[in-house]
């Protein structure tokens, strides 16, 4: 049966998606905030600009004002696609 839990996240969520059935919400703050069996936060970009989902592997790729590019796995797994430092 579907739960309803709230949350404290800082400042907006970016985007919001389904990974498996894993509820994922992106903060704009760089926090990556998933409901699985608890909350659980992931620290991804800082200052998030960007997070789609990717459907074929389940992960979301997110992009910062870091210069960052991450792929984010249901776990909480972060892997570095790329990064170009700021001018």
């Amino acid at each position: 049966m579907p739960t309803v839990a709230p949350l404290d996240i800082e400042g907006h969520v970016v985007s919001t998606h389904f990974l498996g059935d894993i509820p994922v919400f992106a903060a704009a703050s760089g926090a990556i905030h998933r409901l699985d069996g608890g909350e659980k936060v992931t620290e991804a970009n800082a200052g998030l600009l960007t997070c789609v989902k990717d459907s074929a592997s389940q992960t979301l790729l997110t992009g910062g004002e870091d210069g960052r590019v991450l792929r984010i796995a249901h776990d909480g797994t972060v892997t570095e696609i790329a990064h170009v430092p700021r001018k």
